[in-house]
């Protein structure tokens, strides 16, 4: 991407981290997170825009998956998509099927749907790993945004890595992530459960 393409993007980084007001995700956070995703000004699928935004939501979507597992949810199709995905962006192999991506598995437990207070966290999880491959295919900015909403939806629930607070997680996307995603990088755990 050129210089004045990341530009507006940490501008838009910016704007996304001062939208942080509360623990709701409000009008005003959604509007910074669809600022953000246009700012990356993507053109076509698979160009540079997309992948770094797709990666974005593979960060992000890792920052929570390990929840799936936690719950003691049935099934790894979250980690899965997510893995497939990475694959794409990190290497541009296609997935054999994308369709089974692009649906969020079901939040099961002992055979059943998980309808208790779990459900409120396994299930952002399974949404932001099926939203990331939907994004990868599509490249429509509603399901990018869907990605960083269900995981601060996740993170709110309580799914997050250690006993202390986590950053907010407008603050994670605006000084770890976005840096990560604009060169494609990996995170450490440290960066990752920050």
């Amino acid at each position: 991407m050129d210089r004045e393409t990341i530009e507006s993007v940490l501008a838009a980084a910016q704007s996304y981290v001062a939208s942080l007001d509360d623990d709701e995700m409000g009008y005003e956070e959604i509007e910074a997170e669809t600022q953000l995703i246009d700012a990356f000004g993507i053109q076509e699928i698979g160009n540079d825009a997309h992948r770094c935004v797709t990666w974005l939501c593979v960060l992000a979507s890792q920052k929570v998956l390990y929840g799936w597992a936690a719950l003691e949810c049935e099934g790894d199709l979250p980690s899965q998509t997510i893995e497939a995905v990475s694959k794409w962006v990190q290497g541009k192999v296609q997935p054999a099927d994308w369709e089974p991506l692009c649906n969020p598995a079901e939040a099961r437990r002992n055979g059943r749907v998980i309808v208790d207070c779990d459900a409120c966290r396994a299930e952002p999880i399974a949404s932001a790993a099926a939203h990331t491959a939907r994004f990868a295919i599509t490249a429509s900015p509603e399901d990018a945004v869907q990605v960083l909403s269900d995981v601060f939806t996740a993170i709110s629930e309580g799914v997050y890595w250690s006993e202390r607070d986590p950053m907010d997680f407008q603050k994670w996307v605006g000084m770890v992530a976005i840096p990560a995603a604009l060169e494609l990088r990996h995170l450490s755990e440290a960066e990752l459960y920050s």
